[in-house]
């Protein structure tokens, strides 16, 4: 293939690829469709039916099936600006919300000698949980949508999406 729609650039061997994306297809999907196929949801259900919401939570009442669809009126990103505005060029002083090796409080792997400081992981669901919803019709690509199925499976499970797909599918 080639590595824009204008067909310029042919794909190469040694081309590199986002797997947040394949993860999406070989990971959550296939432990959604599991999950369904058990019925352990409908996708006419809420959210709320299915992912532990507070009253206030603005996202509560989204239709499954617009998750899955992403017509959610979600935005695209989740809502971790502040923390990658604050990352600092070495994070050797490890005082900042990353640091370059896993000790507490860091312990959320992002990358190669790059963790996060897993303190602030429910302050980020929270904001997830306030994000407005835009009223729109359509398609709207949303990585807050598959981390919220993500979420989803892990709860009604009881076990967290890698260990799940790699007893069940791997």
């Amino acid at each position: 293939g080639y590595q824009a729609y204008d067909k310029k650039q042919p794909v190469k061997t040694d081309d590199l690829y986002d797997v947040a994306s394949i993860t999406k297809v070989a990971a959550t999907t296939l432990a959604a469709m599991k999950l369904y196929d058990e019925d352990g949801f409908d996708l006419d259900d809420k959210l709320k039916d299915h992912l532990t919401c507070d009253r206030r939570s603005t996202i509560r009442n989204i239709p499954l099936r617009k998750i899955f669809t992403h017509q959610s009126g979600l935005q695209p990103n989740m809502p971790i600006a502040p923390y990658i505005m604050d990352r600092r060029a070495n994070n050797t002083d490890c005082e900042g919300y990353f640091c370059v090796e896993a000790r507490e409080p860091y312990t959320i792997r992002v990358a190669d000698q790059f963790y996060f400081d897993g303190r602030y992981v429910d302050s980020i669901w929270k904001a997830v949980h306030r994000l407005p919803v835009q009223p729109r019709r359509g398609y709207r690509y949303s990585d807050v949508n598959f981390m919220l199925i993500q979420r989803m499976i892990e709860e009604k499970t009881g076990t967290s999406l890698d260990e799940l797909v790699e007893r069940e599918f791997y």
